[in-house]
């Protein structure tokens, strides 16, 4: 049957799926599709008016509409009166429903013929069949009236009328049946749509909606009596719950076919008059009766403990709070639920939760989208090319609906709180002590350990993801590691929380109330541990158990926030305000607890090492050699503490804490050798601490800072920590400088003393954060280089990304994307080379992008072929017997679909250029939708191409894909299947293979001449629209090329090194807000972390080889990207390999001492030296001690300095007595 309409294919869907966050130019492309379709939906609209003035005036010469505002009025008025009715022959009548009744009786599958039939004398010629048992007879319009005839026919029609109506019932209720066996949902949806149009045509809408309510109710019942087994004492709670949880997905996927099918046929309050009947009160009547055999169990199960009890002197907590005798049992009686039931409850609960939110999503969807005017005494009956209303005969007038208010919504009522009502007294009463007693129990366990063990070490265990779809706290935030007994318990008040959030109005007031008492005690027992094991630290503690100790407070902290989150839309005030803040006050008394430790052990232990810093000692350190055992020491410390921060901490925190220890251990060494007064021999000893210390200082600083601009421009931020630490270091350098460099070139440098204007002209660059960097560079082969020397490089990128606690989403991105992907490229090469024959999985994600972006252009063509074979079908199939024919009144003036395919010849040619122009339409809205590192990684792989290559593809590598995907979709079936659903036969793969040639001549991939069949598709489509194709596809290459991340130098030929990326940290932040909100798109970014970290050597080498080019690259190899073995795990701090990678990597002590240090070149930096400091350092020279032997020369140079310190000193002291 044909339920379609001619029109609706020349209006678009406005499907612009914003998979990504455009920049000003996509938008701009969004938007002008928008308004093109907007106007196209216009003029078809337009165009169906017109169609329906041409017929009323055709068919009702006493009413002439010469406007749209006139046919919409005439509409708008117009009353279906059939009491004006001529009469029709009744013997006329009487013969053609005979015939057709012969016809269903006597001849097979002449169903889908019939009410083919049917439908077209409903369409074409007016006909009105009763729909009701006691309706009026046939009706139609007449050619000089309004009006239907009057119905004169006997009981006798009316009797046979109804036995048609039977019989194709029972063929419609057979399909129905029939189509709940198909996979996929799409397919059914369409076929039960169909399905149930034609039975709304022969029966009232009450009527069809019990029928299909029956199916579906023996449909749900086969799914439901599989979960709700009887229940019994020996039934594992956990096999139930599983069950219950698959069940609640098939019952919601069965509840969302039925939503698609019903709100494209039914008014919207039917549609939730049907849901709630079907699916939401049979399941709720389901599991009461489930709970109710439940609570009989645990009644009678615990007034035998109840008796057993009482007879025995038992003195354990927690005893039975109702004493009921077994020979009385009672209907909302009391009875004690262990934890465990308590548990099953909770997720039972938890499931229906889940239904409850995604059906309100459901339904609040449609209330949105569904804002329109119905007319409640008909029908309307939708269908992918149109709305016909059908009048409803003997069917009481009602008000026409008024707009839908979204608050419909809210007639939703799913009452599955009812079901649990046996379980409620019992749940309030056994919950607080069920979790009290539970955390008491895991807090006693610790407590044990704790006893047995003399230097207590907490149990440590991974933080698992519990709310996948939270964002209250980012990723960075969230702690890694935490005490085990915290976890247990934690995770127990996760698993009851459902309890709490199924509070509505009065049902379930009490659990909540009691669940929160009990959350909170909790919370405070534990917070109490907290406190007791952060005293024991470093008594009878190591430092470590701080760490986990602030890891598991913040842990608490950001759980009890969600808590309070997710019960803000039942409640209206603060629920954990206390836990909270207490939590919060204890996170801050323990970062200030672990830092100021850690800065003590530096200041009174690890840096009090008098052996090294006896300054006054006339012999040399170790010769020389090597640096004070305490600076080496320092690095150990600060090494381990970084490895037990990254471990165990939020990678926040624990960049937060490092930096804050190493900000004020740097101040504690810049103050303690600005003091240091060291004799000859142990001045290189000052030289080669403070370089060593500057080292250490360089390599820990990728650490802590979290971004290139951190790192290089840290005056620009207001967090000071990175800055300070700059400043103790360029301390610790003018140290070095003023006091361990030669004095004859100390005195060349300040023998005409400081002036000012010496001093202000070289003040910038003293006092540049960076300085000391710059200094030690030409001796130290650091990747850390100042904005004036070029920013990093690619092997900087990586290492700052690497040292990171955790996977930096816009630090990745940005050293992916840096010098035009250099490392990217490195990736995908050795993902090449290690794809033997298959292909490589950057390939397939690639291509999994693309064929999801233009998803939405294959579900459309699909549709514009169904509907174009459903045509053709139509005019081919169920021909009507000539004695079916003959019997049809006259006065119908019924066409046969035989002599209308004449008119309908239009054929291939306009149904391949409506599908083509779909393609071509919708390309530059999808291209500006993909995510601009798609676009950027074609652009690029453009450029590299040959230019042959890109001659032939003129819209650009990435038009030219999408292309091929479409045509290799069109080719194979089942990628068709996948994506929409719907099964192509042999007619629609041939047009859709031509339509795919129509494509590759559009893309100049043809070898040979396009036959004539294309040939008439382009030109109609040109003749349309002159030039458009060529347009469209111009617009596509410049969204394909422009991305709003690139910059690319105005030049007539674009050349390697041309492009530069503008990657700002709005634009990066941009990009990463745009490949997480994908699905999957985190992971992903995750996985390239990964292989980079499991890589990282490898790449480094390739990097260095490259050296920033592609000369000569080193051979590639395959990536690593597992863990092998037990060695590759992360293990516990090893300071024996920090000593090796200290010693061998990163400071060859002994070669330090033969630096030739540039002093012409650095002193004169220093003339804007403070006068005190200057005078201070320099009073702390070797030279200046009482005991040291000098020649006169340097005595004479000594003086000099001395009296340009005493003679500006005093100046400024004058100055300062005038003023």
């Amino acid at each position: 049957m044909d339920w379609d309409d001619e029109y609706s294919h020349n209006s678009f869907d406005l499907h612009c799926l914003l998979n990504s966050f455009p920049g000003d130019l996509e938008f701009k492309q969004i938007f002008s599709d928008i308004d093109e379709k907007i106007e196209q939906n216009a003029t078809s609209i337009e165009h169906c008016i017109k169609e329906i003035q041409t017929e009323v005036n055709k068919q009702c010469p006493d009413v002439q509409l010469q406007t749209s505002i006139d046919c919409f009025e005439w509409l708008t008025n117009y009353n279906y009166n059939i009491s004006k009715s001529p009469s029709i022959l009744h013997g006329e009548m009487i013969k053609f429903l005979r015939t057709l009744q012969d016809l269903l009786k006597n001849e097979q599958n002449q169903e889908e013929m019939i009410l083919d039939l049917l439908w077209d004398l409903s369409c074409q010629s007016s006909v009105s069949f009763p729909s009701t048992l006691s309706g009026t007879s046939f009706h139609f319009l007449s050619r000089t009236s309004l009006h239907s005839v009057e119905d004169h026919s006997s009981m006798d029609a009316k009797s046979i009328w109804d036995d048609i109506r039977l019989h194709l019932r029972r063929f419609l209720v057979r399909k129905l049946q029939s189509y709940n066996e198909i996979n996929n949902s799409q397919q059914k949806i369409l076929l039960k749509n169909q399905c149930l149009q034609q039975l709304l045509f022969l029966y009232p809408e009450s009527d069809v909606i019990i029928k299909y309510q029956n199916i579906q109710n023996k449909l749900l019942a086969k799914v439901l009596q599989n979960f709700f087994p009887s229940y019994s004492r020996d039934s594992n709670l956990d096999i139930i719950v599983h069950g219950c949880q698959s069940t609640m997905l098939k019952l919601y996927s069965m509840l969302k076919e039925d939503f698609n099918i019903l709100c494209e046929i039914l008014a919207p309050s039917s549609t939730v008059k049907f849901i709630k009947e079907t699916y939401l009160d049979t399941v709720t009547e389901e599991m009461a009766k489930f709970l109710e055999n439940f609570c009989e169990l645990q009644f009678k199960e615990n007034a035998v403990r109840v008796v057993k009890t009482s007879k025995s002197s038992s003195k354990h907590r927690g005893a039975v709070h109702a004493l009921v005798t077994p020979e009385s049992p009672q209907k909302g009686g009391n009875f004690a639920l262990t934890l465990d039931e308590l548990e099953f409850l909770s997720r039972l609960i938890q499931s229906f939760l889940k239904v409850e939110k995604n059906v309100q999503e459901l339904f609040e969807e449609m209330f949105l989208s569904l804002k329109i005017l119905r007319n409640t005494s008909g029908i309307l009956e939708k269908s992918n090319r149109g709305v016909i209303e059908k009048p409803r005969t003997n069917e009481t007038s009602i008000y026409s609906e008024q707009l839908l208010p979204v608050k419909e919504a809210t007639l939703l009522d799913f009452g599955w709180r009812s079901a649990f009502k046996e379980v409620f007294l019992p749940m309030a009463c056994s919950i607080t002590i069920a979790i009290e007693d539970f955390s008491t129990k895991i807090l006693q366990q610790e407590q044990n350990e704790r006893s047995s063990a003399v230097s207590y070490a907490m149990n440590l265990v991974n933080v698992q993801q519990v709310w996948q779809d939270s964002h209250v706290f980012p990723e960075e935030e969230q702690p890694k590691k935490i005490a085990k007994f915290c976890s247990d318990i934690m995770e127990k008040l996760d698993t009851m929380l459902p309890l709490a959030l199924a509070c509505r109005d009065d049902s379930f007031q009490e659990i909540r109330a009691n669940l929160v008492e009990a959350f909170c005690k909790v919370a405070t027992a534990v917070l109490e541990r907290l406190q007791e094991r952060g005293k024991e630290v470093p008594s009878r503690a190591p430092l470590k158990n701080l760490h986990t100790l602030l890891s598991t407070a913040v842990y608490v902290f950001q759980h009890f926030t969600q808590y309070e989150n997710l019960m803000k839309e039942t409640t209206k005030k603060p629920i954990f305000l206390v836990p909270v803040q207490r939590y919060q006050e204890f996170i801050n008394t323990l970062q200030f607890q672990v830092t100021n430790y850690c800065v003590r052990v530096c200041a009174t232990s690890i840096l009090q090492d008098a052996e090294s810093h006896h300054w006054d000692d006339y012999k040399a350190f170790y010769e020389g050699e090597r640096c004070s055992f305490s600076i080496q020491m320092w690095h150990y410390f600060c090494s381990a503490l970084h490895h037990d921060l990254w471990t165990i901490l939020s990678s926040k925190l624990a960049q937060e804490i490092l930096a804050e220890v190493l900000e004020k251990s740097l101040g504690l060494l810049a103050s303690r050798y600005a003091r240091a007064h060291p004799s000859y021999k142990r001045t290189p000893q000052i030289r080669l601490d403070v370089t060593t210390i500057l080292i250490c200082t360089e390599n820990m600083l990728w650490s802590v800072c979290t971004s290139v601009q951190k790192l290089l421009k840290p005056h620009e931020y207001i967090d000071d920590k990175i800055l300070k630490i700059h400043t103790h270091c360029n301390n610790l350098f003018t140290t070095l400088v003023i006091l361990t460099s030669p004095l004859t070139e100390l005195y060349k440098t300040f023998q005409h003393g400081m002036e000012k204007s010496a001093a202000d002209s070289l003040k910038s660059c003293f006092k540049q954060p960076l300085h000391w960097i710059s200094c030690i560079s030409h001796f130290y082969p650091t990747l850390l280089r100042t904005p004036s020397a070029g920013g990093l490089k690619a092997e900087g990128q990586l290492k700052l990304l690497l040292s990171q606690p955790g996977c930096n989403w816009n630090l990745l991105l940005e050293t992916l994307l840096h010098h035009d992907g250099l490392l990217l490229r490195i990736l995908l090469k050795s993902s090449i080379s290690k794809c033997t024959g298959s292909e490589p999985e950057f390939i397939r994600c690639l291509r999994l992008t693309l064929t999801d972006a233009i998803k939405d252009i294959v579900q459309q063509i699909v549709s514009v072929m169904s509907s174009g074979r459903n045509s053709e079908t139509n005019l081919n199939k169920h021909s009507v017997p000539d004695c079916l024919l003959e019997s049809i009144p006259k006065e119908w003036n019924y066409i046969p679909k035989e002599s209308k395919r004449k008119e309908s010849s239009k054929g291939f040619t306009r149904l391949a250029a409506q599908a083509l122009s779909i393609v071509i339409s919708k390309l530059p809205t999808v291209i500006a939708c993909l995510p601009p590192p798609i676009k950027y990684f074609f652009f690029l792989s453009e450029r590299k191409m040959s230019k042959n290559f890109v001659e032939l593809k003129k819209a650009g590598l990435l038009v030219w894909n999408l292309i091929v995907i479409i045509c290799r979709i069109f080719e194979d079936g089942n990628t068709v299947e996948l994506l929409t659903g719907a099964s192509l036969d042999r007619w629609s793969k041939e047009k859709l293979g031509l339509m795919c040639v129509c494509l590759e001549s559009i893309m100049g991939d043809q070898a040979s001449s396009p036959n004539q069949v294309i040939q008439k598709v382009m030109q109609s489509i040109e003749q349309q629209k002159p030039k458009w194709i060529e347009g469209q596809l111009l617009k596509a290459r410049k969204l394909s090329t422009e991305c709003a991340f690139m910059t690319i130098k105005e030049s007539t030929a674009l050349e390697e090194g041309d492009i530069a990326l503008e990657l700002t940290e709005q634009k990066i932040n941009t990009m990463v807000l745009d490949l997480c909100h994908k699905p999957g798109g985190s992971e992903y970014l995750r996985q390239i972390y990964h292989i980079m970290r499991l890589n990282e050597e490898y790449l480094k080498e390739q990097l260095l080889c490259m050296n920033g080019s592609e000369e000569k690259p080193l051979p590639t190899r395959p990536l690593k990207t597992t863990l092998r073995s037990v060695e590759d795990q992360p293990s516990a701090f090893n300071p024996f390999h920090v000593y090796k990678v200290f010693s061998e990597n990163m400071l060859d002590q002994s070669a330090i001492t033969k630096w030739n240090w540039n002093w012409a070149n650095l002193l004169p930096n220093y003339l804007g030296l403070d006068k005190m400091t200057f005078s201070v350092l320099l009073q702390n020279r070797w030279e200046m001690r009482k005991d040291e032997t000098l020649e006169e020369e340097e005595k004479a140079m000594l003086e000099h300095l001395k009296r340009i310190c005493t003679m500006q000193n005093s100046s400024a002291s004058d100055n300062t007595e005038e003023q």
